[in-house]
């Protein structure tokens, strides 16, 4: 099956007509009746819009199985596939609430990656290092404003090797991250705010102002991996939890 096959069952699933989904979301009838009939390919922000609103990843309307689709892996393992436009369907594993305690234990096992539910964006190029999707949990990140994070959600990550953690991190770059610690196998995702070099430490913010999630620091030698945040999705379906 191709794209216009797969946006034809993602439509039937929802019981929505063309015209409905022009009204729902930032796709015209017009533009979903040219897809339908394979006048037309669609860009990858609209692939992004269906996406969301079938609750489908974008890899399952494009179909990855299909002829004449180019797919890649980086160094590992995460797949890429080229779209029409010349960007990249970027395909990560995404680690499920229940499966976070355990996964530093397993996620150089590559048949395990394997066989974990997968999450995908859209990059303008290949790239390298390791990426890997976290389903968000408990409302310490959750402010209720546009930038906040709601049990649910769920967040593209790049893990930062190692061998970077003594530099400054970049955490104006790239505000939020998820943190694995020797205190405890849950991950957990904060705002760093702080990184004092020469201390070793650094300072962990969460968005909800609730006494309970004060500002605390971390030392780097009490942290087990670092994965900072790349691109945020709010799922509207519940089956990879």
């Amino acid at each position: 099956m191709g794209f216009k096959e797969n946006l034809k069952e993602a439509i039937d699933n929802k019981g929505v007509t063309p015209y409905r989904i022009g009204v729902d979301t930032k796709v015209s009838k017009q533009s979903i009746m040219n897809y339908l009939s394979g006048k037309s390919t669609p860009t990858s922000n609209a692939l992004k819009e269906l996406s969301d609103y079938f609750g489908v990843t974008i890899d399952y309307l494009i179909d990855e199985r299909v002829n004449n689709v180019t797919q890649s892996k980086n160094n590992h393992g995460n797949s890429f596939i080229e779209l029409p436009n010349g960007q990249f369907l970027m395909i990560m594993p995404v680690v499920g609430v229940e499966a976070q305690a355990g996964f530093l234990d397993r996620y150089t096992d590559v048949e395990y990656l394997t066989e974990m539910p997968k999450h995908s964006i859209i990059v303008d190029e290949v790239h390298r290092g390791n990426y890997v999707a976290f389903i968000t949990r408990g409302d310490s990140m959750d402010n209720g404003l546009s930038n906040s994070f709601q049990p649910g959600d769920i967040v593209s990550t790049r893990e930062l090797q190692m061998l970077h953690w003594k530099d400054r991190l970049r955490y104006k770059d790239f505000p939020y991250w998820v943190i694995y610690t020797t205190q405890s196998k849950q991950p957990l995702l904060k705002q760093i705010i702080d990184h004092d070099v020469d201390s070793g430490k650094i300072t962990c913010h969460s968005l909800n102002e609730a006494p309970e999630y004060s500002d605390f620091e971390l030392s780097i030698n009490d942290i087990k991996a670092l994965f900072y945040v790349i691109d945020t999705s709010r799922s509207v379906s519940n089956k990879i939890y």
